[in-house]
């Protein structure tokens, strides 16, 4: 069985949960907002499928210039994908 213990605080913001090897576990790492961006297809289909839609991948705020749909966050942006890009 594996010892999980408390690494101390990482300079990014907190403390980090480590196995007995010291290796940090995967899925403390991975931040919720990358689970996310793995859900979005690539730039180039993006382009190509939604030929208006501009992307801030540092805010997430969107707006899709061909049904003027626009959105705040990465929520949004998934819902307005899975819908086919038609307007809300």
């Amino acid at each position: 069985m594996a010892h999980t213990a408390k690494s101390p605080p990482a300079a990014t913001g907190g403390a980090r949960n480590s196995d007995q090897s010291g290796k940090a576990i995967a899925s403390e790492i991975v931040s919720p907002k990358q689970d996310l961006q793995a859900l979005l297809p690539s730039r180039a289909t993006l382009s190509r499928r939604w030929p208006g839609l501009r992307v801030n991948r540092l805010t997430w705020r969107w707006v899709d210039d061909a049904s003027r749909a626009r959105g705040e966050d990465i929520q949004s942006l998934l819902a307005f994908l899975s819908e086919g890009g038609s307007t809300q």
